[in-house]
């Protein structure tokens, strides 16, 4: 699929040829959206550029118009100004997709090894603090960002030098009011939409979700999906028909906050190289600073993918008669969550299985020449519990602790 080249009717086509004039070292601390340093680089006519990123690195997508293909390991994400954060957009597909980039907007990112998200396990002592959100640089409140060298209230990791922002107050409610259940005049549950309030600003925030059901053409009962952080008044619900639905009305249904003066969310900053180092092992994160809610806490999703770095702990078992293959047991973070946000914590992103093989009679180590690793696997939150053989006839092998960390990857553009 093609975008239109034309500036305005009557004007020929721009010439397909890209300019690729690569940032150098994506130093932009203090502002995701800084123009970075450029080196002189000779307009390149035609063409595929492939762009290599080991675990943890990105690269800002230059202005134009692009056909981008991602790697097995890295995601193609665009810029959330409302949230502060770098969002996925193909997770788990990576056939060709247009963009038009303003050369800040769009960026690849190989987030293999590093933490992607985290879940809010303590939300700590309810306080005084104002709806805001503490950045490694400093703090939103009120829609303005005042720069601190030290913020009032910090997440920071024992290891990787990862970076995040910490939403204070803001979620809405699991309970929604049913102020009008419609008067029975849905024919289909209606689509919820929250809107942020007018007073939001530019304050960021998290967006709440919820669904609905009905009886007897009246809404009955709201789900929140998403409790969302960061509202600094109570949002607004839009009730929308679907499309087939001609006389569904009258229906209100009404939110209210929870979380004053506790963290609701933690988030990946989307500063500089936010993502921090490759870790073979998941860090902790520690919520500090003088303002802090006392308690609070957080566990880190991590992204890791199985490496051949190490054997694993392996029982070989016997009987392997043609070989096997290798499948992930768990990797889901066990942490239980105070709030209600799977988008941004565990659903942030879902264990994709390795392809291991092995034309062994026994169970070998992942260090093992013999044991061929086409693809680590993707998006384990933890390390599996064990690799346990399928397509396979013995019995009784298995890997435990198996190696895991980032894999390096290649991405695409094409100009269009």
């Amino acid at each position: 699929m093609a975008i239109n080249q034309l500036g305005y009717f009557g004007q020929n086509a721009a010439p397909r040829i890209a300019n690729f004039i690569q940032n150098v070292g994506q130093l932009g601390i203090g502002n995701p959206l800084s123009t970075f340093g450029q080196s002189n680089v000779a307009p390149t006519y035609g063409g595929i550029f492939d762009i290599g990123l080991a675990p943890g690195q990105n690269c800002l997508i230059p202005e134009g118009q692009w056909l981008t293909e991602v790697g097995s390991y890295s995601d193609l994400q665009y810029w959330d100004a409302h949230s502060q954060i770098w969002r996925g957009f193909t997770p788990y597909d990576s056939a060709p997709i247009a963009i038009s980039s303003d050369g800040t907007n769009w960026r690849f990112a190989n987030i293999t090894g590093v933490p992607v998200a985290a879940v809010v396990t303590n939300a700590g002592t309810a306080g005084s603090l104002p709806v805001s959100m503490y950045t490694p640089l400093g703090v939103w409140t009120g829609g303005t960002f005042t720069a601190q060298a030290t913020p009032a209230v910090t997440c920071t990791a024992s290891a990787g030098t990862s970076l995040w922002n910490t939403f204070i107050g803001g979620a809405i409610n699991t309970s929604v009011t049913i102020t009008n259940a419609g008067g029975g005049t849905y024919t289909y549950p209606p689509k919820l939409i929250i809107v942020p309030p007018t007073s939001q600003g530019s304050q960021p925030f998290i967006p709440a979700t919820a669904v609905c059901t009905i009886s007897g053409g009246s809404i009955n009962s709201v789900t929140v999906t998403n409790q969302g952080a960061g509202y600094v008044a109570a949002p607004t619900i839009l009730v929308v028909n679907q499309v087939t639905d001609t006389t569904g009305t009258g229906a209100v249904l009404t939110a209210t906050l929870t979380g004053t003066g506790q963290v609701t969310a933690v988030v990946q900053s989307g500063v500089g190289l936010s993502y921090g180092t490759v870790q073979t092992a998941a860090p902790t994160l520690t919520i500090a600073g003088a303002s802090a809610p006392a308690s609070a806490a957080a566990s880190p999703i991590m992204n890791f993918s199985l490496t051949t770095a190490a054997a694993g702990t392996v029982t070989a078992g016997s009987g392997y008669t043609g070989g096997y293959n290798l499948y992930a047991i768990g990797g889901i973070s066990s942490a239980t969550p105070i709030y209600t946000n799977p988008a941004m914590e565990k659903g942030f992103l879902s264990p994709l299985q390795p392809l291991i093989t092995s034309t062994s009679t026994t169970v070998l180590g992942l260090n093992n020449a013999s044991s061929i690793m086409q693809y680590g696997g993707w998006g384990f939150q933890v390390v599996p519990s064990a690799l346990v053989p399928i397509n396979g006839l013995g019995t009784l092998g298995v890997i435990t602790a198996p190696p895991v960390g980032g894999q390096n990857d290649t991405c695409w553009l094409y100009p269009i």
